[in-house]
């Protein structure tokens, strides 16, 4: 599991001694901000408002920062080892922003427990999920027990 920045730098090395990868999205955006989830509420919308921020890092992956820590960690994997899977578990993989991202270079998209509920319903994320994505090659996205293929980027 990728959750720290240094984990994500060092994806090269890890990845000769592993067949997969999967980032912590929630982890690894609280460790690579410096921000508490739990905290972060208090102050976001202030980010938000005033243009530091321009979405929710929490909700939406920060493409300049974790993102390129993600980008960078794929791309040192996949040359230590071509094979690899990469995927990625968080509530991240609920947001169609940051889907289409993910795409870059995941092929598994895991969707935490609290959105099993979520993803029965009609209209719901995984409703989402699919509308956003129809056009995409198909990795697996799961959640729990329940596997859903939806179609993401490659």
């Amino acid at each position: 599991m990728i959750e720290l920045p240094r984990a994500a730098v060092c994806a090269g090395s890890i990845a000769k001694e592993v067949d997969f990868l999967s980032f912590g999205t929630n982890d690894l955006t609280q460790m690579t901000f410096g921000f508490s989830r739990d905290d972060a509420r208090k102050y976001l919308d202030a980010y938000i408002e005033a243009g530091i921020l321009k979405k929710d890092p929490f909700i939406t992956i920060d493409r300049e920062g974790v993102g390129a820590l993600m980008q960078m960690a794929i791309e040192r994997a996949r040359e230590s080892n071509p094979e690899i899977k990469i995927g990625v578990c968080g509530e991240h993989s609920g947001d169609p922003e940051s889907i289409e991202f993910l795409g870059g270079g995941t092929r598994r998209i895991h969707c935490p427990g609290c959105l099993n509920k979520q993803m029965r319903k009609p209209g719901s994320i995984t409703g989402s999920m699919r509308r956003h994505c129809t056009r995409r090659q198909k990795p697996s996205v799961s959640s729990g027990t329940t596997r859903v293929a939806h179609s993401i980027p490659a």
